[in-house]
């Protein structure tokens, strides 16, 4: 019945001997259980300092990177920042680092107010909206603002002029440059049956300035013919040219005393303006006080 069991125990007895000794395999495990732990436990320290030094080189080599506040830790801060460098891997990309924002001077800042029409009234104002009491700290700190594309709270008493200002102020600075007066232009005015002495100005000094001749030629200069009797200084318009008699003859004053576009921008960045025919009419009215400008013709 158990012919197969009855071999397989003789077939084992007879091989009994051939068996190793059960202590001799006992102390041959734990030998190799032991070493088997110290090579474990020098691999984990090996893999830790590994993997701090790569954190820290990390930080190193990318000081732009930053701590946000949702980050469950540093080893994923530092993956993220192996994953933007290396092509093809599956870290997410670091935060790109901030280019370095231009640095202005104060005089610079300045500078910008002024050119952008801005004066002291405006420093005021903004002074009182600011909660500031230095109106020159406060000129600065605007002037930084727009040179940054920034705008301001408040617009400039000055703006600066138009291109179609500017183009109809350099007419006119042709007309009164060749010595013409506004006597001259009612005189045109009659000739050419046009009544707006504005235009009749513009238009004149467009045809000196493509090369023509006008059809009268300039009267003397005087105080009466300037719009100025008794050499009295007048009120002048604070913005556009504008058909006045008293700021014709600042006008024609100024430019009779050698004096040119150019010399009005050097006025200006002394006196805070850039109103350009504002400042000629207002540099006509001191020299027909009898006043010295601080520049020469």
């Amino acid at each position: 019945m158990h012919d197969d069991i009855d071999q397989l125990n003789e077939t084992f007895a007879a091989h009994e001997h051939l068996a190793p000794n059960a202590a001799d395999v006992l102390a041959r495990a734990n030998v190799l259980a032991r070493s088997y732990r110290r090579r474990r436990r020098a691999a984990q320290a090996t893999g830790a300092s590994v993997l701090s030094a790569g954190i820290v080189a990390g930080s190193v080599a990318i000081p732009g990177l930053k701590w946000h506040q949702g980050s469950t830790s540093g080893v994923s801060t530092a993956a993220g920042s192996a994953g933007s460098l290396s092509s093809g891997s599956s870290f997410g990309s670091a935060t790109p680092i901030p280019s370095k924002s231009p640095t202005y001077s104060q005089d610079q800042a300045l500078t910008e107010y002024f050119a952008d029409g801005y004066d002291y009234n405006n420093a005021a104002a903004l002074a009182s909206l600011w909660h500031e009491t230095d109106t020159n700290a406060v000129k600065v700190k605007a002037g930084l603002l727009l040179l940054q594309g920034n705008k301001l709270p408040v617009s400039p008493n000055n703006p600066p002029e138009s291109a179609a200002q500017k183009t109809q102020n350099e007419d006119i600075d042709a007309f009164f440059a060749a010595g013409y007066t506004y006597d001259d232009a009612l005189s045109l005015g009659s000739l050419w049956n046009e009544t707006d002495v504005l235009q009749i100005k513009t238009e004149a000094g467009q045809k000196l300035l493509a090369g023509e001749t006008l059809p009268i030629q300039p009267s003397p200069v005087s105080s009466v013919s300037a719009g100025v009797p008794g050499g009295a200084p007048a009120s002048a318009p604070a913005s556009a040219p504008a058909d006045n008699p008293a700021a014709d003859g600042a006008l024609t004053a100024y430019f009779a005393a050698g004096y040119t576009y150019d010399d009005a921008v050097s006025l200006g960045k002394l006196w805070n303006e850039t109103d350009t025919y504002q400042i000629k009419i207002e540099a006509g009215q001191k020299l027909l006080a009898g006043q010295t400008l601080p520049i020469a013709p």
